[in-house]
Parts: C-alpha cells; sequence; structure tokens
C-alpha cells in the first residue's frame, strides 16, 4: 500500500515537472483575442495616436509661448524695483518649500515612516 502511494507521488511530481517544462519552453507571450477590426488598421491606429498627443502638446506649448511674448512685449511700464523684490522672495520661498519637502520625503523613506504599520501581537510571516 505504501509503496503504490509513493509511486502516485513520484508520478504526480513526474507530471508536474513535465508541464512546467513544457510551459517554460513555450513562448511567454500571451495569446489575445483577435481584435474586431483589421490588423492594419489598428496598427495605423496605434501609430497615429501617439503623434496626435505630441502634436498637440506641441501647440499648447506653442500658444503659451506666443501668449508669454505678447504680455512680454506689449510696451509696458517697466517692473518696479518692488515687483522684482516680490518676485525674488517668491521664488526663494518656492524653492525653499521644495526643497523641504522633498527632505522630508528621501528622511521618511530611509527611516521606515512609509512602512507598513505592524502589530506587535502578530507573528512574523517568513518568505
Amino acid at each position: 500500500m505504501v509503496a503504490k502511494a509513493a509511486i502516485a507521488v513520484q508520478d504526480r511530481s513526474r507530471s508536474a515537472l513535465a508541464w512546467t517544462r513544457r510551459a517554460a519552453s513555450q513562448s511567454l507571450t500571451p495569446r489575445f483575442v483577435q481584435p474586431a477590426v483589421s490588423s492594419t488598421r489598428l496598427d495605423i491606429a496605434m501609430r497615429i495616436g501617439p503623434l496626435v498627443l505630441v502634436v498637440a502638446l506641441f501647440a499648447l506649448l506653442a500658444s503659451v509661448i506666443l501668449y508669454a511674448w505678447t504680455g512680454l512685449t506689449s510696451g509696458s511700464t517697466a517692473m518696479p524695483t518692488e515687483g522684482y523684490i516680490a518676485l525674488i522672495a517668491g521664488v526663494t520661498v518656492s524653492v525653499v518649500v521644495g526643497v523641504g519637502l522633498m527632505a522630508l520625503v528621501f528622511y521618511s523613506s530611509r527611516h521606515g515612516y512609509d512602512d507598513l504599520p505592524k502589530r506587535d501581537d502578530e507573528p512574523e510571516r517568513g518568505p
């Protein structure tokens, strides 16, 4: 009886090993259902999408640059000294806040503040 059980276990392990070898030798590319549209139309659509996005973003960038250029060269009076002081103070405060927040992100990440909470009464799970 024990011999039959051992043989059955060996047969199962051999079939599982053969299955994993077969799965590993096959292509890892997933098999998808055929799309409803033809592959050439799908290829064209997939190539045009990013192109349209890039063109739209460049158009938006060009419009912002044009708006800024017309605003800066409209022939208004020069900025007063108080404006330059406010500009420098605003940029300085923004940079200090940005650097401080990034420092806090790195500090909390390296000192374990971003880890998931663990209870002391739960047993640790091994890998």
